[in-house]
């Protein structure tokens, strides 16, 4: 999407980036563990009594993976696919019960309703639907909340056991049956060890759109002391806990000592009430004596970054985005890179205590979302952090 970056970039970005080659090996320091989706029992199926007119005729038989989602149907709302899987498969992540986020392994769904079973496989009919309205601005991304179900032979959506079947009349907004209670709390427990002096729990959507960091404590929060959060009073977390499959929460506190904690939460596979820990404490990187020469890029956001531009200012005056200093590799996670100075040559005479100016580092992330900073090499040491401070849009 260079055209993109350019757009955006003309609108008014100040940010610099590094360049590498493609034979630097990455190293990785891996600060968090990344949660696993649980697929439960499989249950005995039901079949609700009418379901959508799908748009088009079932097609052929198409083979997949246990591994396969409905990402390649995103947006295709009504589609129906005849999906074949092999016997001898492995459980994958599912996201719902009975409807499932397109980020769902189909087989694993279908496992789920008791359609079919791991040793055997078999074939299955998915239809893809749109799920809960929920826009948070105009850069969410389109078919973002594509969802699909399980057909059977006579055209009705099979569901699992004790799910009603439900009229909805206006389907762009989201309806919760009348004999179930929708949670009005979750609660988060502190079990650290300090008190806690602030709590932000945040998704990766509402980061997009939203500036992230706000405190959900009114009061310190002692240790083992739980602190309930009331949906109704945060509009964008009731939406994203009631109306998303498997959406990941981001969970980010820090202590009257000034330690940071940090954990994941998914709260479809999660308990409401959950705690952080000692274990979630985040731990800074020793501060180590880089060798002479060298650069250090260092991803401290939660996603995977694929390119890294370090632009001089006449490459920002022109937007050259000639080189990328990551080429074909990418940097994982809360991990960092080494480049050598030497190795950069078009940044000769800018990397030395007599250029005052700055440089403009970009990166792009996994979802082609832009990180941006300035780096002025004649005052700072040459490690360039970028954080999720730096996060800049799509």
């Amino acid at each position: 999407m260079k055209l993109l970056r350019i757009t955006v970039l003309m609108m008014g970005i100040t940010i610099l980036m590094l360049a590498s080659c493609a034979t630097t090996p990455i190293r990785t320091d891996a600060q968090i563990e990344p949660a696993v989706a649980q697929v439960q029992e499989p249950l005995e199926t039901i079949v609700a009594e009418s379901s959508p007119e799908p748009s088009e005729e079932t097609p052929d038989v198409l083979e997949i993976t246990w591994q396969t989602t409905a990402e390649p149907w995103r947006g295709l709302f009504g589609t129906r696919q005849v999906v074949l899987l092999p016997p001898n498969g492995e459980m994958a992540p599912v996201h719902g019960i009975g409807t499932f986020g397109m980020d769902s392994s189909i087989g694993s769904a279908a496992v789920s309703l008791g359609l079919l079973t791991y040793a055997d496989g078999g074939t299955v009919i998915i239809e893809i639907r749109e799920g809960p309205e929920y826009v948070k601005g105009s850069q969410t991304y389109d078919g973002w909340n594509t969802v699909f179900v399980f057909i059977d032979d006579a055209g009705n959506q099979v569901l699992p056991p004790d799910v009603p079947v439900i009229d909805i009349p206006e389907e762009q907004e989201p309806f919760v049956a009348g004999s179930v209670e929708e949670p009005g709390f979750f609660t988060v427990r502190n079990s650290t060890g300090t008190t806690l002096t602030y709590l932000d729990i945040y998704t990766n959507d509402m980061m997009a759109v939203d500036e992230v960091g706000y405190n959900l404590l009114e009061e310190y929060l002692p240790h083992e002391s739980a602190i309930r959060i009331f949906l109704e009073e945060h509009p964008d977390l009731k939406e994203a806990v009631l109306y998303r499959y498997g959406q990941l929460f981001h969970v980010l506190a820090e202590g009257e000592t000034g330690d940071v904690y940090y954990r994941e939460w998914y709260p479809d596979f999660d308990s409401l009430e959950f705690s952080l820990s000692e274990e979630h404490r985040y731990e800074e990187p020793a501060d180590e004596q880089l060798p002479d020469g060298t650069i250090r890029f260092e991803n401290i956001t939660d996603y995977a970054i694929l390119d890294i531009y370090v632009l001089t200012p006449e490459m920002e005056d022109s937007l050259d985005f000639s080189f990328n200093l990551l080429a074909s590799e990418v940097l994982p996670a809360r991990s960092y890179i080494d480049f050598r100075s030497d190795e950069l040559s078009y940044l000769d005479g800018y990397l030395t205590e007599t250029y005052e100016g700055y440089l403009l580092v970009i990166a792009y992330d996994e979802d082609d979302y832009i990180f941006e900073r300035l780096w002025y090499p004649a005052y700072e040491k040459w490690v360039i952090t970028m954080t999720e401070d730096a996060f800049y849009g799509y």
